[in-house]
């Protein structure tokens, strides 16, 4: 679980360190307002249960809070082998255009050709 401590070397270096909880939209929509861009990334989930609903809730709460602060720049981390066919852990993140998420948002997938 991420904390206010792990932000400390990051404010030392003079950035703006704000916790908020994923599920909690006030929280999320408050930390993604008036930043010039989001990086964004799904936690880790190494025991899934069938059909993914802890990462289909976790990409709900984060394109919510995403909509409502209305960052300029969003960048979505994917990963290789996302793109599979079959359902997979890695293919949690919806591909371009899945996600009908805000215009500004661009998703990275490392590996794919």
């Amino acid at each position: 679980m991420r904390g206010e401590s792990k932000g400390c070397p990051w404010a030392a270096r003079g950035a703006d360190v704000v916790v908020a909880a994923v599920e909690n939209l006030e929280e999320m929509a408050a930390a993604l307002s008036g930043v010039k861009g989001a990086f964004v990334m799904l936690p880790p989930t190494f025991d899934p249960s069938p059909g993914f609903p802890e990462a289909k809730a976790v990409i709900a709460d984060l394109k919510a809070a995403l909509i409502k602060a209305t960052p300029p720049k969003v960048v979505l981390l994917s990963t290789i082998g996302a793109a599979a066919a079959r359902p997979n852990l890695l293919a949690r993140l919806p591909g371009r255009g899945a996600a009908v998420l805000p215009a500004q948002a661009r998703h990275l997938r490392p590996g794919c050709g």
